[in-house]
This record gives C-alpha cells, sequence and structure tokens, in this order.
C-alpha cells in the first residue's frame, strides 16, 4: 500500500471532502544559474513541503489528497518534475488520476 499523498493535476470543480488546493504557477525565469532559490529545489517541490509542513504542525487542516490547480503548461511540468525527482516531494506525495 502507498501511503504517500496523491496529488491530482485537475480543476476546482473536481474539489472533495478531505481535499487541499495547491495552485501552482510557473517557474519565475531569468535567475543567475546556480541562484540559491534554485539551485537545490523547484518551486512546486518547495509548495508541497510547505504544504506537508503545514499539515504535521496542525496549521493546515487535516487533508487526504491535493488538488494541484497549474496555471500554465509549464507549470504542470515543474509539478510533475517535482513528484518525479524532488527526493523529499516524492517521499510524501505521488502523482495519482483519481480518488487513490
Amino acid at each position: 500500500m502507498d501511503m504517500r499523498i496523491p496529488v491530482v493535476i485537475g480543476r476546482m470543480d473536481q474539489f472533495a471532502s478531505g481535499d487541499v488546493v495547491l495552485a501552482i504557477s510557473e517557474d519565475p525565469g531569468g535567475h543567475v544559474p546556480g541562484c540559491g532559490c534554485c539551485q537545490t529545489r523547484g518551486m512546486a517541490g518547495t509548495a508541497l513541503g510547505r504544504l506537508f509542513l503545514a499539515r504535521a504542525r496542525g496549521e493546515q487542516p487535516w487533508f487526504t489528497r491535493v488538488m494541484a490547480i497549474c496555471a500554465t503548461v509549464a507549470a504542470e511540468a515543474s509539478l510533475r518534475a517535482a513528484l518525479a525527482d524532488d527526493p523529499i516531494a516524492s517521499a510524501r506525495f505521488r502523482l495519482a488520476t483519481d480518488r487513490s
């Protein structure tokens, strides 16, 4: 059984009880290569990490699924990359296509 929190890329009308909505926008461009804010994690990975910590600390109501609303194709690519390649995000969250 996969205990990671499922992340569904969808729309607001798919929001269900127990979900939390996470809006992802495109990663900002124009940064100097190797800058401190981009060196280790992308924007989507950082957002997922903050969401998980808020849930663990009780600052966010308990949720069983993340409904990711991606503003652009690049934002969706950033989220998919975080779920596949970010070691922290991929340990806590998994990409799902349904309620599983």
